[in-house]
């Protein structure tokens, strides 16, 4: 398989690599090639006598341009997942955040700063699986 190291397969180095490497892709380098694909098919939104216009991006409006195969002015769309931007982007940093001032808060008090990490890292872990879980 495409995403399996065979010289060393159980390799849990080697697995973690292959997960980030399945993971990147599905999330990053195949869409990022089909968009410049669907690109190359129109011609960079912005042709002469285009139905549509690709507005510059800003940070209160967020304006994107959905591709599809029947683009017109109902492609412009506004605010790509909201949601789960804010959620990793605002929600999630505090979280960290919060649980960094928890866990100096315990070292400061005499408890041992690997407990502390132990369940910094299942909070976060129960508050990522829940998210999912909530999402899905």
């Amino acid at each position: 398989m495409t995403y399996t190291n065979w010289d060393d397969p159980l390799s849990p180095e080697r697995v973690r690599e292959q997960v980030l490497q399945f993971l990147g892709d599905v999330a990053y380098n195949v869409p990022a090639v089909r968009a410049a694909r669907e690109h190359l098919k129109h011609e960079s939104p912005n042709q002469v006598n285009s139905i549509y216009k690709w507005v510059p991006y800003n940070d209160s409006q967020e304006t994107y341009l959905e591709f599809s195969n029947d683009m017109g002015p109902h492609s412009l769309k506004k605010h790509l997942h909201s949601g789960e931007t804010n959620f990793w982007l605002k929600v999630f940093p505090d979280l960290v955040k919060a649980f960094g001032t928890m866990e100096t808060a315990g070292n400061q008090s005499g408890t041992s700063a690997s407990m502390h990490k132990g369940k910094m890292d299942i909070m976060l872990l129960s508050i990522v699986s829940l998210f999912l879980y909530i999402t899905f």
